[in-house]
């Protein structure tokens, strides 16, 4: 991010950010949520500046879903589930940017099919 006074905490970490191989939304979250302590190690912050650090990125994402840690991505970004089938249902898969809501019946695997997407 060019303007550090909106996200200071992640705009003095995105060189530390790059070393540990997280260069976007998508790596910090998978690597905060399966090794938080580890994470907090190797930045060396506190567990506040930690939970700090995810709501600016969490804000960052969540302001151009689109936005990476070090650039911008492509535009008309999809994002694949995994299953072939569900994904030509999809027309490729969710689109970066929008909402997608997922309903149905109890035990359907609504939460099953979240989890897939956020995991790709």
């Amino acid at each position: 991010p060019s303007d550090g006074t909106q996200y200071p905490l992640l705009s003095t970490l995105v060189h530390k950010l790059a070393i540990h191989q997280i260069f976007d939304v998508k790596s910090y979250l998978v690597v905060e949520f399966t090794n938080k302590k580890k994470l907090q190690q190797d930045l060396n912050l506190t567990q506040d500046q930690l939970h700090r650090l995810t709501h600016e990125i969490s804000t960052l994402a969540l302001s151009n879903p689109l936005i990476s840690c070090i650039h911008a991505a492509k535009d008309k970004c999809v994002v694949s589930s995994g299953c072939a089938k569900v994904d030509h249902f999809l027309k490729g898969g969710l689109k970066a940017g929008q909402i997608t809501e997922v309903c149905g019946r109890s035990s359907t695997g609504k939460t099953q099919i979240c989890l897939q997407f956020a995991l790709q």
